[in-house]
């Protein structure tokens, strides 16, 4: 199971990173170091995500030392005339339908009553559910989505196809692409829902019939790739500059070269490949 926290500094941290991010980070650098004691973190200019990981039988203990580094913080936070905001605080368990019907939520509701585990939290525009299948986050990325169109669609005849192009470009394609290569394994339904985004967008621009054929125009004209296909574009984009050395760190720890591995430094396939991917228990959560 994965239990993952997050919260934002009330109001100072906000006013810094207002003025410059890198102001933020070099007045919070040294709180990074402290909560690694009790968990792992992942930190950004006004969010931070604290995580542990583990098997379903040691629930309590997970949650008790997670509320151990969570007081360390916000104590830290009060010496330095910052406040944790319990309203931007949330708790979720991550990890698969079985592992998670092993928690007994009857007992850690009454061991702790004063935390709430969310169905789904949002996470740097993400919104993640327990089983990370993102059928929330394509929901929310649909609901938005076609709003604008609506509202695109009402005004459509009075804005050249540039200027349309445009506003699609700008209100729905970069929606859809968000943080689309945590949408690597998704479900052909999902898929075909960002899918339906896309076409809708694309017969808007077009002018297209409802039930018109828009593969091609949207192939042809508007050069645009389908949803499995700019996902993929995105995780080697990513790759890419995992070789190149400019991607980050914690992305670049993920790469391995399979030559550096004794299992597989004597096999054929790690000549054609170089790299070889993290392995990890299926008892437990891959992040």
């Amino acid at each position: 199971m994965l239990i993952t926290l997050h919260y934002c500094p009330h109001w100072s941290c906000s006013r810094l990173c207002s003025c410059s991010s890198t102001i933020c980070s070099v007045y919070l650098r040294p709180w990074r170091y402290f909560p690694t004691v009790w968990v792992s973190s992942h930190q950004f200019a006004d969010d931070t995500q604290a995580l542990l990981h583990g098997p379903a039988s040691s629930a309590v203990q997970m949650v008790e030392r997670l509320l151990e580094a969570s007081s360390a913080i916000d104590a830290w936070l009060s010496s330095n005339r910052l406040r944790l905001n319990p309203d931007k605080t949330q708790f979720i368990w991550l990890g698969g339908r079985l592992q998670l019907n092993k928690i007994d939520t009857d007992s850690l509701h009454l061991r702790f009553p004063h935390i709430h585990f969310s169905s789904s939290v949002r996470d740097l525009g993400i919104v993640l559910d327990p089983s990370l299948s993102f059928t929330d986050q394509v929901n929310s990325v649909s609901r938005s989505c076609f709003y604008h169109l609506r509202q695109l669609r009402s005004i459509r005849s009075s804005l050249s196809l540039h200027a349309i192009t445009t506003l699609i470009h700008a209100l729905i394609c970069t929606r859809v692409d968000f943080g689309n290569a945590a949408y690597i394994g998704l479900s052909a339904s999902n898929t075909h829902k960002l899918q339906s985004i896309l076409n809708a967008a694309a017969r808007l621009i077009g002018a297209i019939p409802k039930f018109a054929h828009i593969s091609s125009y949207i192939r042809d004209t508007l050069h645009w790739l389908p949803i499995q296909q700019r996902v993929n574009f995105k995780i080697l984009s990513l790759m890419r500059n995992c070789l190149v050395g400019v991607a980050p760190s914690y992305l670049r720890s993920f790469c391995t070269f399979g030559s550096s591995l004794p299992a597989r430094a004597s096999l054929r396939s790690s000549t054609p490949w170089p790299y070889g991917c993290p392995s990890h228990a299926l008892r437990y959560v891959p992040l």
